[in-house]
């Protein structure tokens, strides 16, 4: 099963790999997902969402690569997608990616 609002897919699996770390939201905010140009318009999960999230990297303002949706569900929210609702489940957090020829790097799409 998958999801996509607009450059963030969410895709099923069946369990966050061993190696991933919990990952915490700044207290009273929601959980950023996918940041936004200029920080505005980010992919967020709202306030309620029962979810825990997991990181791969240690870098503490790194967004999550997992999800773990909880029995209550889940909302996926941004201000120019309709929202999603997420059933129970653990999900791989897929960001866009795009070609910077300036840079010669590859980096996540900002929507």
């Amino acid at each position: 099963m998958q999801f996509r609002q607009g450059d963030v897919l969410l895709e099923r699996v069946d369990a966050v790999p061993a190696n991933a770390m919990p990952k915490r939201s700044p207290a009273g905010r929601p959980l950023l997902v996918a940041p936004g140009r200029g920080g505005t318009r980010s992919h967020v999960l709202a306030p309620g969402s029962d979810v825990a999230a997991w990181s791969l990297a240690a870098v503490p303002d790194e967004t999550p690569d997992y999800l773990v949706v909880g029995l209550h569900g889940a909302r996926l929210v941004h201000e120019e997608h309709a929202p999603i609702d997420l059933p129970q489940g653990t999900y791989r957090v897929v960001r866009q990616r795009e070609f910077d020829p300036g840079l010669a790097a590859v980096r996540p799409v900002l929507d």
